[in-house]
C-alpha cells in the first residue's frame, strides 16, 4: 500500500491500475469500519478463523482462488497471517493459554483440486476459503463446448453445453457442498457401489468452508480482497489478544546466519575449522565446505 510498492508497481501497471486497486482497499477499509459486526465479511471471517482454530482445532486454513490470476494470493496471505499472528504471548508478554495463529495455504482451485483436495475430503479437517468470479477475466469470447457427462445427474441431461468459465465455476460451487455433506455408506449402497469400494468412497462431510463470490477480477477486486484478508488477521489478532504488528520471530534465524557467514568466510579464505555449531549443524557445515565443483 506505501509508495515503496506503489510506485514501481505503477510505472508498470499505469497509475490508473493502480489507483483502482487503492480505491479497492479504500472501499473494504470503509466497510471494515462502519458496517454493522452481523454483516462485516473481515470481522466475519476472523470470528470463523478463531472458532476454526482455537475452539474446534483446526489448525489450518486453505485459501483456494478460483482463477489462474491468483495464484500467487494465498502465498501473500500466508505471508501476512502467519508473519502477523504466529505468536506465543500476548500484546502485553503473558504466555497465551492457547495456540495462536494458523497454517495457511493453497492453490489456483483448478489446481489444488488434483493435489490436496483429497486430504481436505476424506483426511484431515481443513476450513477453506473459495474464491470465485461471476464473469471471465480473459478477453478472448469464451466459446460453449459440449461435455459429455455418463449418464444423467438429477433429471440433468449427459450432454451439457456451457463455457469454459461456467465449468470452471462449477467446481467452485460443487467443492463447497461436497465438503459440507459429504456421501455416506447409505448413499453409496443406493448407488451400487462395489461392497469392497465403499467405505475407501465415504467422505465423512461436516467440513467447514466459506466462499466469496465476487463480479469480476480487476483491480478494484484485488484491493478488495487484499484489504479483507489484512483486516482478517488483525481482527484475530485482537481477539487472540496479541500483537499483530511485531514479527520477532523472523529475526531469530537471520541473526544465526551471520554467525555461520563469519564461520563460512574463515573456513573458505583461512581454513580454519568449523567450531561454535551443534553436532548436526556442524556435519552439515563441514560436508557443505567439503564439496568443490
Amino acid at each position: 500500500w506505501s509508495a515503496a510498492g506503489m510506485l514501481p508497481l505503477s510505472l508498470h501497471f499505469s497509475f490508473d491500475v493502480m489507483k483502482s486497486f487503492l480505491a479497492g482497499g479504500h472501499d473494504i477499509d470503509e466497510h471494515f469500519f462502519d458496517a454493522p459486526l452481523g454483516g462485516n465479511i473481515p470481522v466475519l471471517l476472523g470470528l470463523l478463523g478463531v472458532w476454526n482454530s482455537t475452539f474446534m482445532g483446526y489448525h489450518t486454513r486453505a485459501l483456494l482462488p478460483y482463477s489462474h490470476a491468483l495464484r500467487k494470493f494465498p502465498s501473500l496471505v500466508q505471508k501476512f497471517d502467519m508473519e502477523s499472528n504466529g505468536k506465543r504471548v500476548t500484546a502485553a508478554g503473558m504466555p497465551l493459554s492457547f495456540q495462536a495463529g494458523e497454517i495457511d495455504f493453497g492453490e489456483a482451485g483448478s489446481n489444488g483440486q488434483h493435489s490436496f483436495y483429497q486430504l481436505l475430503h476424506q483426511g484431515r479437517t481443513v476450513p477453506a476459503d473459495f474464491i470465485g468470479f461471476m464473469e471471465s477475466q480473459s478477453s478472448i469470447v469464451d466459446e460453449e463446448y459440449t461435455t459429455n457427462d455418463t449418464g444423467s445427474l438429477d433429471g440433468w441431461d449427459g450432454e451439457v453445453n456451457i463455457s469454459g468459465h461456467d465449468k470452471l465455476m462449477s467446481n467452485f460451487f460443487a467443492q463447497p457442498d461436497a465438503l459440507a455433506y459429504g456421501k455416506s455408506l447409505s448413499d453409496l449402497v443406493q448407488e451400487d457401489v462395489p461392497e469392497n469400494l465403499r467405505q475407501h468412497k465415504v467422505f465423512p462431510g461436516n467440513r467447514p468452508s466459506s466462499s466469496i463470490l465476487m463480479t469480476k477480477l480487476d483491480a478494484f477486486a484485488v484491493g478488495q480482497l487484499l484489504a479483507i484478508y489484512e483486516h482478517r488477521t488483525a481482527v484475530q489478532g485482537f481477539i487472540w489478544g496479541i500483537n499483530s504488528f511485531d514479527q520477532f520471530g523472523t529475526e531469530i534465524g537471520k541473526v544465526l546466519a551471520k554467525g555461520v557467514r563469519a564461520q563460512l568466510n574463515a573456513s573458505r579464505r583461512r581454513g580454519a575449522s568449523v567450531q561454535g555449531f551443534n553436532s548436526s549443524s556442524g556435519f552439515l557445515l563441514e560436508a557443505y565446505l567439503s564439496h568443490r565443483r
